[in-house]
């Protein structure tokens, strides 16, 4: 792949074999359906950690072949006509701020202590702290650039997921990450709930990832204790 253009339509055909619509990569990454359609039409190029979630969607996991999609991608960046961008900008557009974002992240401090305060209460209680909002109004951001830096910077680990077309299986994806129970987290910020009532979740799928959530947050974080 040497273009925008070959690079788009190795996404589309890789979304394609994987029996994806747009709509359904867009509730896996939680990026817009008009940004994804620029990257399956090749009207822009994604960024490497944008490039991975596009492909993590898709089901590509290993590493050796995110890595050739990924030097596919910067070989194009070499060879295109824009002007190449003398840093990292800062600017998301319609993408949330994640973690890695955090130090672009400005204006919702009160928020985001407010947030950590009912996490202590309510953690304190055993009850989950549930934050909505309107569309587009900053939740995902709030706590992938706000919450969770701040949490860890207080010593406590964080899991950030969302539920997809295979809830449960997400989730005990994740959690098999953690090697031990010292690396399991403290807390755990499900993105997007609402992606459990989508029509191709059904109800046994839904509720079965429901009880993992309990059984995650009753502790202690023993085998026992974990989705399997």
């Amino acid at each position: 792949m040497t273009s925008p253009q070959q690079l788009a339509a190795a996404l589309s055909l890789l979304r394609e074999r994987s029996a994806l619509t747009v709509r359904d990569v867009h509730k896996r990454t939680g990026i817009a359906a008009s940004t994804l359609g620029g990257y399956f039409s090749g009207r822009h190029r994604p960024s490497v950690d944008t490039l991975t979630a596009l492909l993590h969607a898709c089901g590509v996991t290993d590493p050796a072949e995110t890595a050739a999609w990924t030097e596919a991608l910067l070989r194009v960046r070499r060879t295109g006509r824009r002007r190449r961008q003398s840093g990292i900008c800062p600017y998301r557009g319609l993408e949330p701020f994640r973690p890695e974002h955090h130090q672009w992240f400005f204006g919702r401090t009160a928020l985001v202590e407010t947030v950590i305060d009912r996490l202590a209460e309510c953690g304190a209680a055993g009850h989950p702290v549930v934050l909505v909002g309107p569309s587009g109004s900053g939740k995902s951001s709030l706590f992938g650039a706000g919450v969770i830096p701040m949490l860890e910077q207080g010593g406590l680990r964080s899991l950030l997921l969302t539920p997809g077309r295979d809830p449960l299986g997400e989730l005990t994806a994740r959690l098999a990450t953690a090697e031990d129970a010292s690396d399991r987290p403290d807390v755990l910020v499900v993105d997007q709930f609402e992606e459990l009532f989508a029509p191709d979740v059904s109800p046994p799928d839904r509720m079965a990832f429901v009880r993992a959530l309990h059984e995650v947050a009753s502790g202690p974080a023993d085998a026992g204790r974990w989705p399997s």
